[in-house]
């Protein structure tokens, strides 16, 4: 007789199984086409990143209140978490597309079932990081009102 826990890890399994089936079936060139479509999306993200970074030096001035200047920090190695896990998640890539390459041209010293893990693990770190920027947005943006507030009030009482 199996409990729930038991009966939930063999479904969770059995879909890890599926995904890397599904891996190998793709063409290889279909891989190298993905993986550098998230080059670019990549680069994209820490553009992002940088453009929020730069916002920050500029609405620093505007904060009046202690807990906005500890939300600004938080923020703000927020920022930097982030840009260093897409730098990190470039390099990733490149070594998957370098591999898949390799394996192409048949090189014994590259498994399938190398490429395959790689693929995955990215796979899953893109969905985490995806989820973790979309939270800091949200973060960022309730932020960002709170300064556009401030702004108002600061004009306000320059009058």
């Amino acid at each position: 007789m199996e409990n729930f826990y038991t009966q939930n890890c063999k479904e969770i399994m059995k879909k890890k199984r599926k995904a890397a089936v599904f891996v190998t079936s793709q063409d290889w060139d279909d891989n190298i086409v993905t993986t550098g479509d998230w080059l670019e999306e990549f680069e994209l993200f820490e553009m992002e990143l940088e453009f929020y970074n730069k916002m920050f030096q500029k609405v620093f001035v505007l904060i009046v209140r202690k807990s906005q200047k500890e939300d600004f920090k938080t923020l703000k190695e927020k920022i930097s978490h982030l840009i260093q896990k897409v730098q990190l998640f470039k390099q990733k890539a490149h070594a998957h597309m370098q591999n898949i390459n390799q394996f192409m041209q048949q090189n014994q010293n590259i498994k399938e079932s190398q490429i395959i893990k790689e693929r995955l693990n990215l796979e899953h770190d893109l969905q985490h990081f995806e989820k973790d920027l979309r939270e800091f947005k949200k973060h960022l943006f309730k932020f960002t009102d709170q300064i556009v507030d401030n702004e108002k009030v600061l004009r306000f009482l320059k009058k």
